[in-house]
């Protein structure tokens, strides 16, 4: 599947901080701030050859999800998420965004079961085939 960049641009503004560590971000050439996932999406652009999506691994084991972007200063950020399930209300609106970004999956053509099944694997930060094919 190709995406145009409003498509990516909501998907990835979607994506919920799920590791509440990557913010406040701080370009290190530049020192531009990024408060949030929504402003780092915003004042970032993507990357030319790839989703920008990865997985990454944080010093205690722990998988995450990268978004790889690049400030306007031209140097690459990777901001970073994590799935937590919790039943507070914060946990309420991760699990309605993961079915908003379900639902915008299942319209552009992929199967329920597959989309499901991968973008969980992508909010934990565990190799998935939508960073293949986004």
């Amino acid at each position: 599947m190709k995406h145009g960049p409003e498509w990516l641009k909501e998907f990835y503004g979607g994506l919920r901080a799920f590791d509440a560590s990557s913010w406040p971000m701080t370009c290190s050439d530049c020192g531009r701030e990024f408060e949030n996932n929504e402003d780092y999406v915003a004042k970032t652009a993507g990357m030319t050859d790839s989703t920008g999506l990865g997985n990454l691994q944080a010093e205690d084991g722990s998988q995450h999800v990268g978004l790889y972007r690049h400030c306007l200063c031209g140097n690459i950020l990777v901001g970073r998420f994590k799935d937590r399930r919790d039943n507070s209300p914060e946990g309420e609106k991760a699990r309605e965004q993961f079915d908003r970004l379900l639902e915008m999956l299942v319209q552009d053509g992929m199967d329920q079961d597959f989309a499901h099944d991968e973008l969980l694997k992508l909010v934990r930060g565990e190799p998935n085939e939508l960073v293949k094919i986004l």
